[in-house]
C-alpha cells in the first residue's frame, strides 16, 4: 500500500484525537466517536540451552477508531503498527511471516532495513448498518464462527495461530456479512469473503438455533477449492461447559491431489468456587501426518493456517488451568501434546495489573520432542510484555 495513504490516515487520526480532547465544539464528537488502543513492548528470549540466547523486540501499537454516524450506522477503523528488531530479522522468511496480506493489500513497511522493520496494516475497515433484527456489514472485519476454545474447525473466515497470544484481536477478512436475528440465540448469517476468483473466495451460510439446552449451528460453504459443511454446538454437561465443532471439506475438482478432510474439535471447561478454571480441548484432523519421526517447530509458524489445516498431525490435545490469584494478578499453565509427533508443549504465564491502564505479563513456550531418536527439549521462548491501554 502507498506510504502516503498511511501518512494521511494517521494524520487524520491524530487530528481526531485532538478534537476529541477539546472542550469546545466537541459535544457531538464526544458522544458519537470512540478512540482507544494500546502500546505494548514485547521482549522475546529464544534458546535451547543457556549457552546461546537469541533476543527479539517488538513495539506494538493499535489504534481503534469508531464513529457512530447515527443510531443505525457505525464506521470502524483499526490500525496495527509494529516496530521489530532482533535476531529473527536474520530469518529470510521473517518478513513474509510479519506481512500476511489479505486479498486486498492494506499494509506497508514504513521502514524496511536489515536490522529494523516498521510494519503498518489497516486491520479493520468496515461500515455496519443495523435495523431491527438485521445487520449489514461491509469491509475488513472479523467473522468468528468458532465454538470451541483452542481449534475452530467452523471458523472458515479467520483461522488463527493458537500460540500467537500477542494478537488478541485475531485476523480479519475483506467481506460482506448479512445477519438476521430471529430469537434470543437464533440467527441466519450469510457472508462472502473477497477473492480474485471462486477458488480464492469464501461464500458461506450459517444457521444457528437453540435445541433444548444447546445452541446449534449448521454451516454450508464454498470454501476456496472445496465445498464445506459444518456442525457446531455449545451447552453444558451437568456443571461443565461442553462445546464442539466439525467440518468436512470436499475438493470441487475430482482431479486434484487434495482429498476430503474431516476436522473435529471438542472442548470442555469447568469453574471451581475458588476461581480456578480448567479447560481442555482435542482436535482430530483426518488428513494429518502420522508416525512422524521428528517434530518441526515451523509447523507453528502459521503461514498456511486455515480451517482445513489447523494442525499438521492427526491428534492434538491441550489442557489449561487458570487462576485469578487476586484482583491484580492471575496465572495459567497449559500443556499441549501432539500425539503423532510425540511432542509436548508447556505454556506457563503470569499477569499483573500495575495500575488501571498498565499491565505486565510473562509467558513461556517450552517444547519437547523426538530429536535424534531421543525425547528432549528442542526449543524454548520466554516473553516479557508491558502494556499501556488508552
Amino acid at each position: 500500500m502507498n506510504k502516503g495513504i498511511y501518512t494521511a490516515i494517521i494524520f487524520l487520526l491524530i487530528q481526531a484525537s485532538t478534537v476529541y480532547s477539546q472542550e469546545k465544539k466537541t459535544n457531538w464528537w464526544k458522544q458519537n466517536s470512540q478512540l482507544t488502543g494500546y502500546i505494548k513492548y514485547l521482549n522475546t528470549s529464544s534458546f535451547v540451552n543457556l549457552k546461546q540466547i537469541a533476543s527479539d523486540n517488538l513495539i506494538h501499537n493499535r489504534i481503534n477508531f469508531k464513529l457512530y454516524l447515527n443510531r443505525s450506522m457505525t464506521f470502524d477503523l483499526q490500525i496495527r503498527n509494529r516496530i521489530l528488531w532482533g535476531e529473527s530479522l536474520k530469518n529470510i522468511h521473517f518478513k513474509e511471516y510479519i506481512d500476511r496480506k489479505n486479498e486486498i493489500d492494506l499494509s506497508t513497511f514504513l521502514i524496511d532495513e536489515k536490522a529494523l522493520l516498521f510494519h503498518s496494516k489497516i486491520d479493520r475497515l468496515s461500515m455496519t448498518y443495523n435495523t431491527g433484527n438485521w445487520e449489514f456489514k461491509i469491509g475488513r472485519q472479523r467473522i468468528n464462527w468458532g465454538k470451541t476454545w483452542a481449534w475452530n474447525t467452523n471458523d472458515l473466515f479467520n483461522a488463527y495461530n493458537l500460540l500467537d497470544f500477542d494478537y488478541e484481536e485475531r485476523p480479519g477478512n475483506d467481506a460482506i456479512s448479512i445477519l438476521y436475528n430471529y430469537g434470543e440465540s437464533s440467527l441466519v448469517q450469510a457472508a462472502y469473503s473477497y477473492g480474485k476468483d471462486l477458488d480464492h473466495s469464501i461464500i458461506a451460510l450459517r444457521h444457528q438455533f437453540n435445541f433444548k439446552s444447546y445452541d446449534i449451528q449448521i454451516i454450508a460453504a464454498n470454501y476456496k477449492k472445496d465445498l464445506a459443511i459444518g456442525l457446531g454446538w455449545e451447552g453444558y454437561l451437568k456443571n461443565a461447559g461442553f462445546k464442539g465443532e466439525s467440518s468436512v471439506f470436499v475438493p470441487k475438482n475430482s482431479n486434484t491431489k487434495a482429498s476430503t478432510a474431516v476436522l473435529t474439535s471438542l472442548s470442555i471447561d469447568y469453574f471451581f468456587k475458588n476461581g480456578l478454571m480448567l479447560i481442555g480441548s482435542i482436535l482430530h484432523n483426518s488428513n494429518g501426518i502420522i508416525n512422524a519421526t521428528n517434530f518441526n517447530l515451523q509447523y507453528f509458524a502459521g503461514e498456511t493456517l486455515d480451517a482445513r489445516n489447523l494442525m499438521p498431525n492427526k491428534f492434538s490435545f491441550i489442557i489449561q488451568s487458570s487462576l485469578q490469584i487476586n484482583p491484580a494478578s492471575s496465572s495459567s499453565l497449559g500443556i499441549m501434546y501432539l500425539y503423532d509427533f510425540n511432542a509436548l508443549g508447556i505454556l506457563p504465564s503470569y499477569a499483573y495489573s500495575i495500575k488501571e491502564n498498565w499491565d505486565i505479563d510473562i509467558n513461556g513456550q517450552l517444547f519437547f520432542g523426538d530429536k535424534n531418536n531421543r525425547f528432549s527439549n528442542i526449543q524454548n521462548a520466554i516473553y516479557l510484555r508491558l502494556r499501556l491501554s488508552y
